[in-house]
């Protein structure tokens, strides 16, 4: 099923000039996977979701979330063992969270609480 999500993002990314290495790929598909199935409250991944979450792993990488120069060490602190990262070259881009959004609102299990 992951490797299904790895390659539909590889056929969107075809042709886009877009380079991501596998690990990386590996890595998102298996965090995106993981919090959709969070998001959805679901035990189960239908089918269908596995190109909703190509969709949105590709709009993630689009949005230049991933790129290389995206978070840089600001400073280190030794004794205290303190890293700080700049994050002012990672873009969040709310169309594509709303995107995001609307895909997965057609997977997602509600429950129903009932009062005693």
């Amino acid at each position: 099923m992951k490797d299904d999500i790895k390659d539909y993002v590889n056929i969107l990314l075809d042709g886009t000039g877009i380079t991501i290495s596998d690990n990386r790929l590996s890595f998102l598909v298996d965090d995106f996977y993981d919090e959709i199935l969070v998001y959805c409250n679901r035990d189960d991944f239908p089918e269908q979701l596995e190109r909703v979450t190509a969709k949105i792993i590709f709009a993630y990488i689009q949005s230049g979330s991933t790129s290389s120069e995206g978070a840089k060490v600001s400073s280190i602190s030794e004794d205290g063992r303190t890293v700080n990262f700049d994050l002012s070259g990672i873009v969040v881009d709310e169309k594509n969270q709303i995107y995001a959004t609307q895909l997965l609102n057609r997977f997602k299990k509600l429950y129903r609480v009932e009062d005693n």
